[in-house]
């Protein structure tokens, strides 16, 4: 085989592994936040959705969460609707370091048939 095919099978192992842990960091970055998510749940269990409850949330999701990441828990993406059904939703911006875009995850507090509705109505 020559110098260049060999080089080039070099880079897509390469460039594969990359991808391949990326991944594996993106699954452990939702992981991490589910777990936190039912942490935090629990603490405003009870609490109205109000902006100080927001803001509660926001701060422990940024103390609790370890990675670099950009929290968004205001009115823009609580309206009414969410908060008629008593629930409070936060989103994470992270990078993806293969190709430098980034990931959305939304967060959804409250009780957990109604968090999965929002969650689900969020994603499509």
């Amino acid at each position: 085989m020559t110098d260049w095919k060999n080089s080039r099978m070099e880079n897509e192992i390469r460039s594969h592994e990359k991808e391949m842990m990326e991944k594996g960091r993106i699954r452990s970055i939702e992981n991490k936040v589910n777990t936190v998510r039912n942490e935090i749940n629990e603490m405003l269990s009870g609490k109205m959705p109000n902006r100080e409850t927001r803001e509660l949330a926001k701060a422990l999701l940024t103390e609790k969460i370890d990675f670099e990441c950009t929290i968004k828990c205001d009115e823009e993406n609580n309206p009414s609707d969410i908060v008629d059904q008593e629930c409070i939703v936060a989103q994470i911006m992270y990078d993806n370091k293969n190709d430098g875009s980034h990931k959305y995850m939304y967060v959804v507090f409250g009780d957990d048939r109604r968090s999965s509705r929002i969650l689900m109505d969020l994603q499509v």
